[in-house]
């Protein structure tokens, strides 16, 4: 069972009590765990039992809320050490919205790696429970393409994520910088891509947000690539659709922005960035992300002239069937 002081971070967050009364949380969070039979796998409990508790002493009135049930899985953020007790921090190299990257070195080994900081106080509820989606989804994960995850810590203002530091930079800097691949170096890209988005789907997960900033580089001198940010990821049931629309404007698949799609949107997005990888430019654009949705909606898309000149039938094949659409 999880330890008493992540228990009680987690019902403080689910409950509305007045910031005058904290200290309450602690004897109720302790009488729950008391409660509960050591060997059962699942904690369950409401929101709406430690409000009643605290209007019985006449705090508060509060609405009624739906239960609330977790897994200890979601509290196996157990370091013995801090994250700062561990790793030393470093330089910033990028920003989300809602966390910041940097690199960061290990205390003992001195072995290079980066680290995403999310801000507690920056989540929403929502966001929170997807964060700790997240963190469920990344633990499985292990491919040679994808960007490994090696330590996750929390604190009481902090999640630390911890993965591989890949040197070689984003995807879409080197495609600025090169404006169209050979198609023997977009071949090689694209096969590892493809790569772990095989394995992801295998797994019943889907990216739902595959572009080349989410794609790097290990190194300066290899076509190594690893994909990364599970942030809109998702876990699908047995035939099951997805209804929310996520991704990025230049990638997302047509059948997203209905709102009824399938894993099968991540091969779309591929597409997209092998379309562009060849071509050096994207196949549907516009001034606003308004404009580049309704290009995407119409699907319609040129592969002859320009560059395409010099791309073999088999290439434009394989990115035509990518680039159709499932709505």
């Amino acid at each position: 069972m999880s330890n008493v002081k992540d228990m009680r971070i987690f019902a403080a967050e689910q409950i509305e009590v007045p910031d005058l009364f904290p200290g309450i949380l602690k004897n109720f969070i302790k009488e729950v765990i008391r409660r509960q039979p050591q060997e059962q796998d699942q904690v369950s409990f409401s929101r709406q039992y430690f409000e009643d508790l605290l209007k019985e002493r006449g705090y508060f009135d509060a609405p009624v809320r739906e239960k609330v049930e977790f897994t200890t899985k979601e509290f196996y953020l157990s370091h013995q050490l801090k994250f700062k007790e561990t790793y030393k921090m470093g330089e910033t190299i990028g920003y989300g919205g809602l966390s910041t990257s940097r690199k960061c070195y290990h205390r003992l080994t001195g072995e290079v790696r980066a680290v995403k900081v999310t801000k507690k106080e920056d989540l929403e509820y929502g966001e929170r429970q997807k964060l700790l989606e997240q963190i469920e989804i990344l633990k499985e994960l292990d491919h040679p393409s994808i960007c490994r995850v090696i330590d996750i810590f929390e604190d009481k203002k902090k999640f630390y994520f911890v993965q591989e530091y890949l040197s070689g930079g984003g995807l879409f800097n080197s495609m600025i910088t090169n404006v169209g691949f050979t198609e023997n170096a977009s071949a090689q890209i694209l096969k590892q891509v493809l790569s772990a988005v095989a394995y992801l789907h295998s797994k019943k997960i889907a990216h739902r947000d595959i572009h080349p900033e989410n794609i790097l580089f290990e190194s300066n001198d290899a076509l190594n690539v690893k994909l990364l940010d599970f942030g809109n990821s998702r876990r699908m049931g047995e035939n099951e659709a997805m209804h929310g629309v996520y991704g990025t404007a230049y990638y997302v698949a047509p059948e997203v922005l209905v709102g009824n799609y399938t894993e099968k949107c991540d091969l779309w997005s591929v597409g997209i960035i092998l379309y562009m990888l060849l071509s050096g430019k994207p196949p549907f654009n516009g001034t606003s992300d308004v404009q580049i949705l309704e290009e995407v909606r119409k699907g319609q898309y040129e592969i002859t002239g320009g560059a395409w000149d010099q791309i073999s039938d088999s290439a434009k094949d394989l990115v035509t069937k990518m680039l159709t659409s499932d709505p």
